[in-house]
């Protein structure tokens, strides 16, 4: 499939297309963010691209796509690779960002007694999300379900890039949900 082919597939709704972009780009975009996303720290610390980052920038990145294509928002003029891995740099961008104004901190030790109100914290912020995201925040974090297409399998969703690329979208949410439950900011 072409790219073009691609984006008009999208528009149209189909999923097989959504999927075969997802898994065409990956293993690309992923290793290219392993060996070029880094930043320096002002007391001269390199920081990498971890792959767990890569994973969250990347399932991002072709949320932002698909939206775009569904929103018409986007003339491809590049490959779709080339306008993930620059999604993808942008937001690594951003991160550093955060990071570069977070003040280094030491390792603190904390009581039992917060321990607990943390976990109340989280439990408040998991329920004022939507009933989707719950239940994908559950068998994800609570239940500590790490396979995506068990989950897939269990909420009946199509396969487990789909639980992925939502649970992806979920934690963006339950991070908004629990500063707002906290009153903190920088999370």
């Amino acid at each position: 499939m072409s790219d073009r082919e691609i984006l008009e597939a999208i528009r149209r709704g189909d999923r097989k297309a959504e999927r075969y972009f997802y898994e065409q780009n990956r293993a690309k975009c992923s290793q290219y963010a392993l060996q070029h996303f880094f930043w320096k720290t002002s007391s001269g610390e390199t920081i990498t691209c971890k792959p767990q980052d890569v994973e969250e920038l990347y399932n991002d990145a072709c949320v932002v796509l698909i939206q775009n294509i569904l929103r018409s928002r986007i003339q491809l003029d590049v490959k779709i690779s080339t306008y993930l891995i620059t999604t993808m740099k942008y937001a690594w961008f951003n991160k550093a960002r955060a990071v570069k104004r977070t003040p280094a901190t030491t390792a603190v030790v904390i009581p039992e007694a917060s321990k607990e109100s943390m976990r109340e914290n989280v439990r408040k912020a998991i329920h004022l999300l939507d009933q989707k995201c719950r239940e994908m925040m559950t068998y994800r974090y609570i239940m500590g379900w790490e396979d995506y297409d068990d989950i897939a399998k269990a909420t009946g969703k199509n396969n487990g890039d789909v639980v992925r690329n939502l649970i992806s979208r979920c934690r963006k949410r339950f991070r908004e949900q629990y500063v707002q439950v906290t009153n903190l900011t920088g999370i």
